[in-house]
């Protein structure tokens, strides 16, 4: 799965997920969101999140998690509820769903659709568990830092 050119459009990616955090959230619950923090943090996030997608040795610096390096505590998931104004677990929740539903609507545009090719199907099962993966490990780390 080849996403070098989605990752290089990881402003794009931070902006679609702001929208998407704002129509989901209720109006009273709109001032929890730091637009600056979001356009300051969010487009590395989203790059690294898609290199996650590639690679465990990327969701490993995303999460923190594997071997200790020294820099396990910059990890970006350790500051996702504070980037995306979530100041408990359910707003978490809801903060990677959008991020996920975003994500998953470029990888889609992404899939290059052929006739009668059996590979696409699988592709698709693939990169939807492997997102599914990457977004429940995201969460994991953001909601033990809440």
């Amino acid at each position: 799965m080849a996403l070098d050119s989605t990752a290089a459009h990881a402003d794009e990616l931070a902006r679609r997920w702001t929208v998407a955090m704002i129509r989901a959230r209720p109006i009273e619950r709109m001032g929890e969101l730091s637009l600056q923090e979001i356009a300051i943090e969010a487009p590395a996030l989203c790059a690294q999140v898609i290199r996650a997608l590639q690679s465990d040795v990327e969701l490993d610096r995303l999460t923190g998690w594997g071997p200790a390096s020294g820099r396990e505590h910059s990890a970006q998931a350790l500051r996702f509820a504070t980037i995306a104004g979530a100041p408990d677990a359910v707003a978490a929740v809801a903060a990677v769903e959008a991020l996920r539903g975003v994500l998953w609507d470029v990888l889609i545009e992404d899939v290059r659709w052929t006739a009668g090719d059996r590979s696409t199907p699988r592709l698709l099962a693939d990169m939807a568990d492997r997102l599914a993966y990457v977004c429940a490990g995201l969460l994991e780390v953001a909601v033990a830092e809440i």
